[in-house]
């Protein structure tokens, strides 16, 4: 699988106190525009590696990976771009689809708003 997404990156605001082995935060990809699977917490290292910062939007190339036997599927995100236009990400938002999020385990696929309201956090 290879898909393209809109990416917000927010801090992660559950286990704040686990940082990953060099004492980086995670982040997470919340969608804007675009299919974003499931598994989309990025440990804080990897996310500084792959410049992505908290706060800004990012247009993602999503690429699947060989499947953990532990873990199932696995997916990395590469940043393309930044996108820092409103207007920019409207057109995105026609061209490429609202954001959604996709069960990796199904293939099904599920809105933010009802993963928000799942969740209790607001979309």
């Amino acid at each position: 699988m290879k898909n393209l997404g809109l990416a917000l990156v927010n801090p992660v605001r559950f286990n704040t106190d686990v940082t990953d082995k060099n004492g980086k935060l995670p982040v997470m990809l919340r969608p804007v525009a675009g299919k974003l699977p499931n598994k989309f917490i990025i440990a804080g290292t990897i996310a500084e590696n792959e410049g992505f910062e908290v706060g800004k939007t990012y247009l993602v190339q999503i690429m699947e990976r060989e499947a953990d036997s532990t873990y199932g599927r696995q997916f990395t995100y590469q940043k393309l771009s930044e996108v820092t236009s409103p207007l920019e990400i409207v057109r995105m938002q026609k061209e490429i689809g609202e954001g959604i999020i996709f069960d990796a385990t199904k293939t099904t696929e599920v809105s933010t708003q009802a993963q928000a309201a799942n969740s209790g956090v607001g979309a």
